[in-house]
């Protein structure tokens, strides 16, 4: 058992930003307990005292934050930012950041990063937020391969492969038992959902890989 505080729960994996306008706009505000971390945190990184961060403190800053980037979420996140990256990040910046991914992740992982232990109520939110990100992918509620591979980029998942998910989809179809998901009957939400439990811990791992390979 280890010293902190902070409950021992899977790390979150963070998606990038969401690609459907109305998500973009549902972006909520820091709580108290959030922003406390933040400043600390942007304190604690800013290792030249300038009230400004350089791209690699950013990405301690998160790391400490729990919020494990990957690559190519981050440029994502950071959109035009990574243009002023040789001048830093202001607190300002990594705020509206940091805003953004926590609004972009389910309300468990949400609520765990900040610290809080997890109730049966945030587990059954974290799924109404699933069911109601395929339900508006899918009103008829099913879809095909191809419609899975597009709600998990359209989520913001991380693409770890580069192909738009089309390897990890085509893995998992044979995991489930559903290599001819075309002749089959289509995927509902019950598929989708352990589609994502799997990208979740696939994510996770990869993360623990590419950390691994920076420590050697």
């Amino acid at each position: 058992m280890t010293g902190s505080s902070k409950p021992t729960t899977p790390r979150p994996v963070v998606r990038g930003p969401p690609q459907d306008e109305e998500e973009r706009l549902l972006v909520q505000e820091l709580s108290p307990e959030e922003e406390d971390a933040l400043m600390t945190a942007f304190v604690k990184h800013d290792k030249h005292k300038c009230g400004k961060l350089e791209l690699h403190s950013f990405h301690e800053l998160c790391h400490s934050l729990d919020l494990h980037l990957d690559t190519f979420v981050a440029r994502n996140w950071l959109g035009d930012l990574n243009q002023v990256a040789e001048d830093g990040f202001t607190i300002e910046d990594v705020k509206g950041v940091y805003q953004g991914m926590l609004a972009a992740q389910t309300p468990a992982v949400r609520k765990t990063n900040g610290g809080k232990m997890l109730k049966l109520a945030d587990l059954r939110a974290t799924e109404e937020y699933m069911r109601a990100a395929f339900k508006k992918s899918a009103p008829t509620g099913t879809v095909g391969p191809d419609g899975l591979r597009d709600l998990l980029v359209s989520m913001g998942f991380p693409d770890i492969h580069g192909d738009q998910f089309d390897r990890f989809v085509g893995e998992w179809l044979l995991l489930a038992g559903k290599p001819d998901a075309d002749q089959e009957p289509p995927l509902n939400v019950h598929d989708f959902i352990s589609c994502v439990n799997l990208l979740v811990e696939l994510c996770h791992d990869y993360q623990l890989q590419e950390e691994a390979k920076l420590v050697d």
